[in-house]
């Protein structure tokens, strides 16, 4: 007997509606453009480090509005670079509203636009079949993994056409979210053939068989479906049905299964949301290691920047709220027998002494962090260790690694003692030289040292 459940995606235009709806009532898009502004421009400098030109491509990109809220971004911190950009959607409504935004978006005249109408794998076979040797930047797929049957081969592909040092970012909601309860409850009752529901945590499971360094991002956020539990309301109708990816879901569902999902939807955690962020390194073999030390690293922690990590940490609001209001406004005096001194008022910092500061200070600096065959950044609480590997004499990455960090430390109020940093250098081929030219850190060449 034929299910009476008919797929939303055999009308495109319901599809659409509803998914626009559940977007305009999500903070998604906020949570997006927060960790663009934040943390991209970071993350894609050695990726950019003054190029002209970075070519993009935006694979899922549908109507458009993520991609030029992360091209605005990189735009503001690299104001003279070019962009070409590869749009690839097999939606071709979607492909319109996407023009139809770029038309109506001043200020785009960096950006020179490639449309594909065609899913990933009709671009993959067009780009075989046309022998294409063109590499790119950063390489971005938000929520389009859920219309692949072959993952793995997917990720594959799409790395093999990432630049050196170019960036992938996959988006997809996490084990925990509301989205996959409601797939792994009900998904084998309603999902359509053309829709298969995976995890993040599936793809970093992936990724690790395959030896591939990655680096993930919780983007908690919040979606009010408040309408959905209304019956006869359209606005509600039209989410639900998206939600369910099946058309006139209330109507045609049986009782027990409308029941069940009206129930489950009111998890909290609905719209929870993932990135990885898979870097292409290549090999570059005498390892050097820079140690920086921090000056005064936890008295150096500043409230508003704690904040937005704390939150993109996917910590409850309740709990960061408890740091900050801990952190804010405290008394500070030294007494020593019958002597006190004058009461100050400190709002940064986390106190010395207690257990609290050295784990806020290892989540304030956990945005950046980097791992390659290579090179790495290892960190201990307030000391961190650079390490690379160096074949032939090519230490670009290494140093370029070396100043990203400095950077930071910088946008981030985290002063480096050039003075207590060492630099360790050890040579495999036992020639007792030193062949890697000093860095250097604020103006200081950092010391070389042998133990």
């Amino acid at each position: 007997m034929e299910s009476p459940l008919k797929s939303l995606f055999s009308d495109g235009d319901r599809y659409q509606k509803g998914y626009q709806l559940l977007m305009e009532r999500s903070n998604r898009l906020q949570r997006m453009q927060h960790f663009f502004n934040n943390l991209l421009p970071d993350i894609m400098s050695s990726t950019i480090n003054g190029k002209s030109q970075i070519n993009v491509i935006g694979i899922g990109s549908g109507s458009g509005e993520v991609d030029l809220e992360m091209l605005s971004a990189l735009h503001l911190k690299n104001p003279n670079m070019m962009v070409d950009y590869e749009v690839v959607e097999p939606v071709a409504q979607q492909i319109s509203k996407h023009k139809e935004l770029v038309s109506q978006t001043p200020g785009l005249d960096y950006i020179k636009w490639n449309w594909n109408i065609m899913t990933v794998q009709e671009f993959e076979k067009d780009w075989k079949e046309k022998e294409r040797t063109k590499k790119f930047d950063f390489i971005h797929m938000f929520d389009m993994l859920y219309y692949v049957k072959d993952r793995g081969s997917t990720i594959s592909f799409v790395q093999s056409l990432l630049n050196k040092n170019g960036k992938l970012l996959i988006s997809l909601s996490p084990c925990d979210s509301g989205w996959a309860k409601l797939d792994k409850t009900y998904g084998d009752m309603f999902g359509p053939p053309e829709f298969s529901y995976v995890v993040i945590e599936v793809i970093k499971q992936y990724l690790d068989s395959k030896g591939v360094s990655y680096q993930s991002y919780l983007l908690p956020s919040e979606i009010d479906i408040t309408e959905c539990f209304t019956e006869g309301n359209e606005e509600g109708e039209l989410m639900l049905d998206f939600l369910t990816l099946v058309q006139n879901f209330r109507k045609s569902a049986p009782p027990e299964l409308k029941a069940g999902v009206l129930e489950l939807l009111q998890h909290p955690d609905l719209e929870n949301h993932a990135l990885i962020l898979i870097s292409r390194d290549f090999n570059h073999t005498s390892p050097p290691s820079t140690l920086p030390t921090f000056t005064h690293a936890f008295n150096t922690i500043q409230l508003a920047l704690l904040r937005d990590k704390l939150e993109i940490t996917g910590l409850d609001h309740h709990l960061t709220d408890w740091i900050l209001d801990y952190l804010t406004n405290r008394l500070q005096l030294v007494r020593t027998r019958d002597c006190e001194s004058n009461t100050v008022i400190c709002s940064t910092e986390a106190p010395q002494g207690t257990v609290l500061a050295p784990f806020l200070f290892t989540l304030y600096t956990a945005d950046f962090s980097y791992n390659s065959p290579t090179c790495h950044l290892q960190k201990f609480s307030d000391d961190s260790a650079i390490v690379g590997l160096i074949t032939n004499g090519d230490d670009r990455e290494y140093r370029e690694l070396t100043q990203d960090f400095v950077d930071w430390c910088q946008r981030n109020y985290l002063q480096i003692n050039a003075g207590k940093t060492k630099a360790l250098v050890v040579d495999f081929h036992r020639r007792g030289l030193c062949l890697v030219t000093p860095v250097k850190i604020q103006g200081t060449h950092i010391e070389v040292v042998s133990s």
